[in-house]
Parts: C-alpha cells; structure tokens; sequence
C-alpha cells in the first residue's frame, strides 16, 4: 500500500510552481517596462500550458483526496472548505491588483476557477455519479459560456 502522498503528483506540482515563479518573474519585468527581456511578450508566449497543468492536477487531487474519505459529508464539507480557502485567496489577489493597478484587475484568475470548479465538482465527485453526468454538465457550461461573456459592468 502507497503513503498517503503521491510522489508523481508532487514532482509535477513542483514543476508547476517552478514554471508559475519563472513566468511571473518575465512578466513582471516585461510589465514594468524593464527591458531585460525583449524576447518575451506576454501577448504571444502565453501562461496557458501552467495553468492548464495547474488544473488537471488539481482536479487529479480532488479525486484522489476524496477517493480515501468514507462518508460523502465529509468528503463534501472538506472539499467545500478547501475551496472556500482559494476563494479566500483569490478574492485578496483580486482586491490587491485593484488597490495597486485598477486598471490591470485580476478578476476571474486560476484561483478563482479552481475554488468555483471544486464546489461546482462536490455533487460529481462525493456522490460518484456515472461519467457522462459531469460530462453533460461541462458541456452545457460551454454552450453557456459565450452568454456569460456577453455579461457586462464594471468590472467586466
């Protein structure tokens, strides 16, 4: 029987994190107007494929860590608290850009997704439906999405 942590998805979010420092790291000194990285433009070398591997392990995880728990509340209330933490996180990062760059808001970043995408994950996930539901109900989020993006206000 394995430890309680998996070594594979340890290595891969300590690759994540190294790719998230060293990207922000170029991106600041291209936003502040630096000079020392010419070749980078945040338009064109985008940080898509980290946050995409933050996500797939993050979803990786909630599985598993769900996977070992044998009542469904807990199950339930735990993933409900741990994303309420990253919600936490991601509401101070959204208030701290707008205090400092108002007009360079973070407003809906990859923590926000992974705080909303774990609470709208609990029913899938803690009462282990079959696989299609989760994949209609993603389906129906992306046929929905371009009415969300036509949502608009001061922020948006």
């Amino acid at each position: 029987m394995r430890g309680s942590r998996y070594f594979e998805l340890d290595a891969a979010r300590g690759i994540a994190l190294i790719l998230l420092i060293i990207y922000h790291i170029l991106f600041c000194l291209y936003f502040f107007g630096t000079g020392l990285v010419p070749w980078f433009n945040p338009y064109t070398m985008s940080g898509a494929p980290i946050a995409f591997l933050f996500i797939v392990i993050a979803g990786i995880s909630l599985v598993l860590s769900t996977g070992r728990e044998t009542s469904p509340v807990k199950a339930a209330k735990k993933l409900f608290l741990r994303s309420l933490y990253l919600l936490c996180i991601a509401a101070m990062i959204t208030l701290v850009t707008w205090i400092v760059y108002p007009e360079e808001v973070v407003v809906f970043g990859i923590l926000h997704l992974i705080g909303v995408a774990t609470i709208l994950s609990i029913p899938f996930v803690v009462l282990k439906v079959k696989p299609y539901v989760p994949l209609v109900f993603g389906i129906i989020c992306i046929v929905l999405s371009p009415l969300v993006s036509m949502l608009r206000g001061r922020l948006f």
